[in-house]
């Protein structure tokens, strides 16, 4: 087993936050997007290649016509050495809506799901115990944070429509924005590890 497979390495090479983001776009690095899922978690030395890989396989879903969607990988990496050394990689795919764009997303949706669930295993073997249970304050919290990064919208804006907690680790939660929008948004903890949101926006 090389040091790569085995997790260890050069510590330059590790993240301890790692964001994972698909978001369906007309064009590559298009901020402009309908449909925001994205991943969120700590705990773990993770290495930026076996991230790289997992989130490489999640483009490779198919459109209405079953042909591939196209698509773009953006990686960044933020490091620090100031009292504690911390370190964070957020990594955002662009998948091409063009047609059949639900088709995409929900390919997407469940290959993400997938990758969440390959991290969750990782953060089991280092001994994490898993998240609190998803409460409705948590939900708000984390749809309006991603609403209010992806497409602008603070929470003062935003209008609550529903909210349904599905215990321990799931929630729906709707809006209403104020420039004519609809979010309708999904949380859930996989495996009771790794967060996991995705939200949709539509015309009124």
């Amino acid at each position: 087993m090389t040091d790569e497979q085995s997790g260890a390495g050069d510590y330059r090479s590790y993240a301890d936050r790692v964001v994972i983001s698909v978001r369906i776009a007309d064009a590559p690095l298009d901020e402009r997007v309908d449909e925001v899922i994205e991943i969120e978690t700590a705990g773990a030395a993770w290495h930026r290649d076996w991230l790289v890989a997992e989130v490489e396989a999640i483009p490779n879903v198919k459109n209405r016509e079953g042909f591939p969607a196209p698509y773009a990988i953006d990686v960044q990496e933020k490091r620090h050495e100031w009292g504690a050394s911390a370190a964070a990689i957020a990594i955002t795919v662009f998948i091409a809506s063009a047609v059949g764009s639900g088709v995409v997303g929900n390919g997407a949706y469940d290959a993400l799901k997938v990758a969440a669930r390959n991290m969750a295993v990782k953060l089991r073997e280092a001994g994490n115990g898993g998240a609190d249970p998803l409460g409705e304050a948590e939900a708000l919290g984390r749809s309006q944070a991603l609403i209010l990064a992806r497409y602008g919208e603070p929470a003062e804006d935003l209008k609550l429509v529903s909210v349904e907690v599905v215990p321990p680790f799931s929630a729906s939660v709707v809006y209403c924005g104020s420039r004519g929008w609809i979010y309708d948004c999904d949380l859930s903890v996989v495996d009771g590890l790794v967060t996991f949101t995705r939200v949709k926006r539509r015309r009124d």
